[in-house]
């Protein structure tokens, strides 16, 4: 006897075959749908499962090095005061290590900033830890465990390797971070191609450091006090997830032990105690209680007659963390609402399937059938095919998104630790696969299911209304034009979804390329208001009566300006040292950066290297002697500071009434700008100074017109001027362009440029999969339609033709939509990320060469489009199309 079965189980079987069978009909725009769905979802999944990986990994290899939350830095302490400062009350670690400024050769003539780090012991580090180069870079894939995860400790753990070398690096040699070795490779690139004299251009060059075994070994010249230069070898690779990118920094880093530093003859240097806090007393992420253990540290050191040369607490977190957070969430955002688009290609699956089948819903609702029934089946239907593309999308996003995690592991110098990512990419990833196509579709089913017998018995599916209207409307036209015209507008509601749908992903386009042209028109921007060519930074103020002999040697320059640079701190009055009462006769000190953290510049009354961008108020006058100018960083690390505010500015340990008279937009640090005749008058210096300006002559014959400023020319400058200091007695520290400081700006920000025309283009590709989508329901409801039409002699190109003019009018309409809102939307998003990324709002540009691409592109798929569905609709016998019901 056969098992008994629930009354209503034959009928739902039924009501599934049918369902089934009328998809499976329709299994091309099925297809589609589930195509479009799944590469929304598929863009999700990517930047979810690299966002998973990334927050974390990032987040744990700075971690790892156990990094420091105080920076104190004085002259030679004594083993009594560094062990005092060990027993501060909320001290957890201490640590020495100085920090030596230099230049390294990176090929014939060209040389780059060198930070070198002396390490105490290179076995036994304690805070700011740095370990072997792992063996490679690659990123994990899941259910295996990461090479990087031999950086857990800071010497080689078994199964892991690092480049040939010692650990330490012998007494005379050099051990670099591992991102470094850039410079270096790129050396070897410029000696075998000829070209020695070619800078670094920070685009080019090997993708990482996994390649990097030939190269420990290198020989390579430094240059530490004076012009000596000091041949030496990099022995070791180090990597030291604590710091920015060498390529993004165009800096290296450098590490050597105490006999190195004595074989070197580096004198006398000031020590540098990096601190960490006990977690229990204060912790690290919380500022103002790390700022009552510097406070602490302060006071001990001062009892000891400590003369404190600066003081900081860095940031706990990565230097670039935020960047990466920006770059996935830009991506999020764009795949989010290209999946959100995609959603499109659902509603018209649910139209087609709907409005073939009115009649049946009908039928079925005469039979009995609830509106909760109907809705049932059809909801279902979507949420199966949602589920279906969630699962396709679902190993391919993970794949990418491992794939873009090791991308920017490698762009921000990190290794990938994780050997699996976390669980809520696959469950959001479904989640929206299912939710959003039955959001999609339940308005549209709702209402077929709310339909009455009657009028579902009598649907036609087109409403003329729209048509009469038109058709009262002559028109200088062709009629197969004219029939286009009037046709977009058979159906107004499609019609706007399909404008709507492409002006979402025309209007994303825009948006990404005004952002690109926003963010690089402010570098270049920041770039124009440095009016010189080439800076050269001293140990030390020279005369300029020392300086003139040498100066006049100089061809390539026409005009050389000596300016100061000076550590100090600008505050409002009454500001104390944290964690300490003030006391008299106790200078200001900034409660937040530390003392003598911000830098002073001392601008030559006849100065012409600044061309500044202000942003408030004025730049240096004769007219207002005690006027400083800061840039807007410098006003948000004081709260409360406004211009027109009179402050304190303490430079060499005396204290000037200045007022900020005005607010530069300016890449970099906190900086302070003041007038040198103010300087003058409490400090008697002579003419001369650190900080020495170049500028090039002029490369026309009467030498009226300002220089052509191009890299050739500041580089043969740069080489002529690194000739003289060959042969001169003096500590250079750096000799850049300004070329290759814009090069560190853009180094920055093209990353995310890169990310934004992706994103746009993508948004672009799923808007046109609505736009075809739609077009294909229109050709379905018109097939009897077409097929009269081809009945009494219409050519199958001019069927292609009418249906392309429609294409292009949906094109248009949501072409001229987007370019209308475009504009203040991008301003907005200028001014927010702008604000994020760099503490100011990005200068708004509109990318017309953007607007005018996005016109094409649109038009184009929309024709493509078109062409598809022609083809459709021209393959379909005549006979059956007048049957079409």
């Amino acid at each position: 006897m056969a098992p008994e079965q629930w009354p209503g189980a034959a009928l739902l079987d039924t009501r599934l075959r049918k369902i089934g069978r009328e998809v499976w009909v329709r299994r091309a725009r099925t297809a589609f749908a589930i195509f479009g769905l799944a590469l929304g979802l598929w863009g999700v999944a990517t930047v979810a499962t690299s966002y998973s990986v990334l927050s974390r990994d990032l987040r744990q290899n700075f971690l790892q090095t156990n990094p420091p939350s105080i920076v104190v830095e004085a002259d030679s302490l004594s083993p009594d005061q560094r062990a005092a400062v060990a027993a501060v009350a909320g001290v957890a670690e201490v640590e020495n290590r100085p920090l030596l400024l230099g230049r390294i050769e990176v090929g014939p003539g060209v040389w780059v900033p060198l930070r070198l780090s002396l390490v105490e012991d290179f076995d036994h580090l304690r805070v700011a830890r740095f370990f072997p180069n792992p063996r490679s870079t690659s990123v994990a894939e899941p259910g295996t465990a990461s090479a990087s995860a031999s950086t857990a400790s800071p010497s080689p753990s078994p199964g892991s390797t690092s480049v040939p070398g010692s650990w330490p690096p012998p007494p005379g040699t050099l051990a670099i971070e591992r991102d470094g070795l850039f410079f270096l490779q790129a050396r070897s690139a410029r000696a075998d191609n000829g070209h020695g004299h070619d800078g670094p251009s920070g685009h080019d060059g090997p993708s990482g450091p996994e390649d990097s075994s030939s190269d420990s070994g290198r020989s390579v010249k430094i240059r530490m006090n004076g012009a000596r230069a000091i041949p030496t070898t990099v022995t070791t690779l180090v990597f030291d997830p604590r710091e920015a990118p060498s390529r993004m920094e165009q800096m290296i880093y450098g590490y050597i032990t105490p006999e190195t530093a004595a074989t070197w003859q580096l004198g006398e240097f000031s020590d540098r105690l990096l601190i960490t806090v006990d977690a229990q007393q204060a912790s690290p992420d919380d500022p103002d209680a790390v700022a009552v253990v510097t406070g602490r540290v302060l006071t001990t050191l001062d009892e000891f007659g400590v003369e404190v040369k600066r003081w900081r607490q860095p940031a706990y977190q990565h230097p670039h963390e935020f960047q990466m957070t920006s770059i996935l969430v830009v991506l999020g955002s764009l795949g989010l609402l290209a999946l959100i688009l995609s959603t499109v290609l659902v509603i018209n699956l649910v139209t087609v399937l709907l409005g073939a089948q009115i009649r049946q819903i009908a039928t079925m609702k005469a039979l009995g059938a609830g509106e909760g029934q109907i809705m049932s089946l059809y909801l279902g239907a979507m949420a199966a095919l949602g589920l279906i593309a969630g699962l396709l999308a679902l190993p391919l996003g993970h794949r990418a998104g491992w794939f873009l995690a090791g991308v920017l592991a490698q762009f921000l110098n990190f290794e990938l630790i994780s050997a699996s990512a976390s669980w809520w990419p696959t469950a959001v990833t479904l989640g929206l696969a299912v939710f959003l196509p039955l959001l999609a579709a339940w308005l549209p089913v709702r209402s077929a299911a709310r339909v009455s017998v009657r009028e579902a018995s009598r649907d036609y599916r087109v409403s003329p209304r729209g048509a009469s209207r038109l058709a009262r409307i002559t028109l200088p036209l062709p009629a197969s034009v004219t029939m286009a015209l009037r046709n977009g507008f058979r159906q107004p509601h499609r019609y706007l979804m399909s404008v709507a749908t492409l002006a979402v992903g025309v209007l994303c386009f825009m948006i990404a390329t005004n952002l690109e042209t926003s963010l690089l028109a402010t570098a270049d921007l920041v770039e124009r208001t440095r009016m010189h060519d080439l800076v050269m930074v001293i140990d030390r103020d020279i005369e300029r009566q020392r300086m003139q002999p040498f100066l006049d040697k100089i061809t390539h320059a026409d005009r050389i300006e000596p300016w100061r640079a000076r550590p100090a701190t600008l505050c409002p009055a009454r500001t104390q040292r944290p964690g300490r009462a003030q006391r008299p006769g106790d200078a200001p000190s900034h409660a937040s950066t530390g003392s003598d953290s911000d830098l002073l510049y001392v601008v030559p009354t006849d100065s012409r290297a600044m061309n500044p961008h202000m942003m408030r108020g004025q730049w240096l006058s004769p007219d207002i002697p005690d006027g400083v100018v800061v840039t807007h960083r410098q006003l948000r690390k004081v709260p409360g500071l406004q211009v027109g505010d009179t402050c304190q500015l303490r430079v060499r340990g005396e204290t000037l009434s200045v007022r900020i008279i005005g607010v530069i937009k300016e890449f970099g640090p906190g900086t302070i700008y003041l007038s040198a005749s103010h300087y003058a008058q409490r400090f008697d210096e002579p003419d001369g100074g650190n900080l020495w300006l170049f500028f090039l002559d002029s490369d026309r014959p009467d030498g009226d017109e300002p220089a052509v400023r191009t890299p050739a020319r500041q580089r043969a400058l740069q080489s002529q001027l690194e000739q003289w200091v060959a042969h001169s007695n003096l500590d250079v520290k750096r000799l850049q362009g300004t070329t290759t400081a814009a090069l560190v700006i853009r180094n920055h920000l093209d990353v995310i440029a890169l990310a934004l025309q992706i994103l746009a283009l993508l948004m672009m590709l799923v808007s046109s999969f609505g736009v075809a989508s739609s077009l294909g329901v229109s050709v379905v409801e018109r097939s009897r339609e077409i097929g009269v039409l081809r009945a009494i002699g219409a050519a199958k190109s001019t069927i292609a033709g009418m249906l392309a003019l429609e294409a292009g009018l949906i094109a248009a309409s949501a072409w001229t939509v987007a370019a209308i809102v475009a504009t203040p939307i991008s301003r907005s998003a200028a001014a927010a990320f702008g604000s994020a990324v760099v503490e100011y709002p990005f200068d708004h540009q509109t990318s017309y060469r953007g607007m005018a691409i996005s016109l094409g592109v649109a038009v184009t798929l929309a024709v493509v489009a078109s062409l598809l569905a022609a083809r459709r609709a021209s393959r379909q016998p005549v006979r059956d199309a007048l049957s079409y019901e």
